[in-house]
């Protein structure tokens, strides 16, 4: 059995894209038979449950940059405490821009290292100030990878040109999706409940 380490600074209270695709990348991993301990902020409202994850979380997600300067190292310490305590085969992370516990697992434990890059700004909206740093820190991310999770052609060809990364380094796969469950109302059957309550007398 495989077993990841996986981290992502996402919000899994907010309904959104990034909490979705998140809970559905490992849950993609522990359903075809990885064990997966996932370090993410720990959510306000829902504590998820998913067989075969084990959840390690760190501060709430609160959305503001300079709760970073906290997150960042503690993240860090977090990861290294479980890479001591565990044996993994692999560390797998979304792309972090700033945060560097995984890179520096990845180092120190000899772990391959495996980036999802999503489709916001390369270096994100930081202040002009930082925005070198930042880049700086992606530069040697994608250098300690083992491999690059790109999710379109476009951002593969910006990152080899921007970032020097070779190509044996970067796998496109576009975004997936969840299957749906058995539960899931028809398209038919949702218009026949728009249809009743539209007729419905209002109060």
């Amino acid at each position: 059995m495989m077993r990841i380490l996986y981290f992502s600074y996402a919000d899994l209270d907010t309904p959104s894209a990034c909490q979705t695709h998140t809970l559905g990348v490992i849950r993609g991993m522990a359903a075809n038979g990885c064990q997966v301990d996932a370090v993410a902020p720990r959510p306000l409202f829902h504590q998820n449950e998913i067989p075969g994850v084990r959840f390690h979380y760190i501060n709430p997600y609160c959305g503001k940059r300079r709760y970073l300067l906290r997150e960042i190292p503690y993240s860090a310490l977090r990861l290294m405490a479980l890479c001591l305590h565990n044996r993994y085969d692999a560390i797998y992370a979304r792309d972090m821009d700033v945060f560097i516990g995984t890179r520096l697992c990845s180092q120190l434990f000899r772990l391959p290292l495996y980036l999802e890059i999503d489709d916001t700004p390369i270096e994100g909206n930081y202040p002009a100030v930082i925005r070198g740093m930042v880049k700086a820190n992606l530069r040697l991310d994608y250098r300690a990878a083992a491999g690059l999770i790109v999710p379109s052609v476009p951002r593969c060809q910006f990152i080899r040109d921007h970032y020097g990364t070779p190509v044996e380094k970067l796998h496109m796969i576009l975004n997936g999706t969840e299957l749906l469950t058995n539960d899931v109302v028809s398209k038919a059957s949702a218009r026949e409940s728009l249809r009743k309550s539209s007729s419905d007398p209002k109060d």
